[in-house]
Protein backbone atom coordinates (compact mmCIF):
# COMPACT_ATOMS: atom_id res chain seq x y z
CA UNK A 1 0.00 0.00 0.00
CA UNK A 2 0.41 3.65 -0.54
CA UNK A 3 1.56 5.55 2.63
CA UNK A 4 -0.40 9.28 3.04
CA UNK A 5 2.87 11.63 2.65
CA UNK A 6 5.23 9.24 1.27
CA UNK A 7 7.85 9.70 -1.24
CA UNK A 8 5.34 7.37 -3.57
CA UNK A 9 2.37 9.22 -2.28
CA UNK A 10 4.03 12.43 -3.31
CA UNK A 11 4.58 11.09 -6.96
CA UNK A 12 0.73 10.39 -7.55
CA UNK A 13 1.77 6.25 -7.06
CA UNK A 14 -1.53 4.56 -6.07
CA UNK A 15 -2.46 1.14 -4.74
CA UNK A 16 -2.37 -1.61 -7.17
CA UNK A 17 -0.37 0.59 -9.76
CA UNK A 18 2.80 -1.78 -11.21
CA UNK A 19 6.13 -0.01 -11.26
CA UNK A 20 7.66 -1.33 -14.49
CA UNK A 21 10.44 1.41 -14.57
CA UNK A 22 12.82 3.69 -12.55
CA UNK A 23 14.48 6.24 -14.16
CA UNK A 24 14.33 4.42 -17.68
CA UNK A 25 15.44 1.00 -16.20
CA UNK A 26 13.24 -1.63 -16.72
CA UNK A 27 11.54 -3.30 -13.23
CA UNK A 28 10.41 -6.74 -13.27
CA UNK A 29 10.68 -7.99 -10.10
CA UNK A 30 10.32 -6.56 -6.41
CA UNK A 31 13.94 -7.25 -5.85
CA UNK A 32 15.29 -5.48 -8.78
CA UNK A 33 12.97 -2.25 -7.72
CA UNK A 34 14.15 -2.60 -3.89
CA UNK A 35 18.01 -2.95 -5.26
CA UNK A 36 16.84 0.48 -7.46
CA UNK A 37 15.43 2.60 -4.71
CA UNK A 38 18.52 1.50 -2.48
CA UNK A 39 20.95 3.26 -4.85
CA UNK A 40 19.18 6.32 -4.76
CA UNK A 41 19.88 8.96 -2.63
CA UNK A 42 17.58 12.50 -0.76
CA UNK A 43 17.60 15.24 -3.51
CA UNK A 44 17.41 12.61 -6.51
CA UNK A 45 14.60 13.15 -9.07
CA UNK A 46 12.96 10.01 -10.10
CA UNK A 47 11.23 9.22 -13.23
CA UNK A 48 8.84 6.75 -12.52
CA UNK A 49 6.88 4.80 -14.85
CA UNK A 50 3.60 3.06 -13.80
CA UNK A 51 0.85 0.67 -15.08
CA UNK A 52 -2.32 1.65 -14.07
CA UNK A 53 -5.83 0.81 -15.40
CA UNK A 54 -4.71 -0.78 -18.31
CA UNK A 55 -2.30 2.41 -19.44
CA UNK A 56 1.00 3.55 -18.77
CA UNK A 57 2.30 6.32 -16.92
CA UNK A 58 4.51 8.75 -16.10
CA UNK A 59 5.70 10.11 -12.99
CA UNK A 60 8.11 12.43 -11.79
CA UNK A 61 9.14 13.09 -8.13
CA UNK A 62 11.96 14.41 -5.94
CA UNK A 63 12.99 12.18 -2.99
CA UNK A 64 12.50 13.86 0.29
Amino acid sequence: SVTEGSNASRAGIKNNDIIVELNKSKIESTAELRSALYKLDTGDDLRIKVYRNNSYLTLYVKLR
